[in-house]
């Protein structure tokens, strides 16, 4: 099941904790569904879900099969204006 209004992300910050959580909501999916369907235990969604960041290749794998596009990220500002953006999509951040 894919989702066009996810955009791209890092991977290691948006699959895992919270962000997991908000990503499967706005995809519609539950970790059971996106567990079966990957093939993986129902667990191991639970520990992202914990804050347990997935391996690289199955980040990769997540990220196909939530149709995310990742792209490379330069410097350590792009990563933070990335998450600011992220976070006020999926409704995180608080506002000032």
């Amino acid at each position: 099941m894919k989702n066009d209004t996810l955009k791209t992300v890092r991977l290691s910050t948006a699959l895992s904790g919270r962000n997991l959580d908000a990503v499967l909501k706005t995809a519609g999916i539950s970790k059971y569904r996106l567990a079966k369907d990957l093939g993986i235990s129902y667990r191991i969604t639970q520990y992202w879900a914990k804050g347990r960041r997935p391996s690289p290749s199955m980040a990769e794998r997540v990220a196909a099969y939530l149709g995310i596009q990742v792209a490379p990220i330069d410097d350590h500002a792009d990563i933070l204006a990335r998450l600011d953006r992220i976070e006020a999509k999926l409704g995180m951040k608080e506002k000032v």
